[in-house]
């Protein structure tokens, strides 16, 4: 996701990407080649460089969900705005204490749930919250990833509960203006070596929201072999 994000960012004249960060110094050297950017193993050692955190206006977070922690905090001590993948982190707590940290830092601390900011998610959106489709009974949201991630991806940052469908569980509480008062869900494994290791490739979902026992959220994701 890092070299993804760095080539749309680099392409963006609105960015000017200073420096890639990562703890393997070599995949740092070999993405910030590529965009003529600095490499360093942490983001102490560019704000070093750079001579203080005032020079950076800011980073993105693209690394897997349990490294989060630490780069946030890390970010934050710093003073520096942080744009961050989805989730923020693996629980509501862990997530809170996040937030409350930048807060007492300054520190701003944004998730990436960009389908907020997608002109056709949006419109879908406001026809709803406007009433121009009538009174919503039922959403269905199918997701099928193709082509598939790598199983190696899948395997540490690819949880299907806990990262993939966080876009989608986003997006129908926003468009409903509501919450989820009762969850149903299920998934199985299509890959042996997924299988082994306890991570769905497949999955249903069933939501139940508060404004009635008839708003119903159904989801399936499925990444595609």
């Amino acid at each position: 996701m890092g070299q993804i994000r760095a080539s749309l960012m680099y392409s963006n004249p609105r960015f000017d990407l200073c420096c890639i960060v990562d703890k393997n110094l070599d995949s740092a050297k070999t993405l910030a080649e590529k965009y003529r950017a600095k490499s360093y193993e942490s983001i102490s050692k560019a704000i070093s460089y750079f001579g203080s955190s005032n020079a950076i206006d800011g980073i993105v977070v693209s690394s897997p969900t349990f490294t989060h922690d630490a780069i946030i905090r890390e970010a934050a001590s710093h003073s520096l705005a942080i744009f961050t993948e989805k989730p923020v982190d693996e629980t509501a707590d862990k997530i809170a204490s996040l937030f409350d940290f930048c807060e007492k830092n300054q520190a701003e601390l944004c998730c990436g749930f960009q389908r907020r900011f997608d002109n056709s998610f949006v419109t879908t959106a406001l026809a709803v919250k406007e009433g121009r489709i009538g009174k919503p009974i039922t959403a269905n949201i199918f997701f099928a990833d193709h082509p598939s991630p790598p199983v190696e991806f899948l395997l540490t940052g690819g949880n299907i509960f806990m990262d993939l469908c966080a876009h989608d569980v986003d997006y129908i509480r926003w468009l409903f203006d509501d919450e989820v008062v009762s969850v149903y869900a299920t998934g199985t494994s299509s890959n042996k070596v997924l299988g082994d290791a306890g991570v769905h490739d497949n999955a249903t979902m069933i939501f139940k929201f508060k404004k009635g026992e008839n708003i119903f959220e159904l989801f399936h994701l499925i990444f595609c072999f």
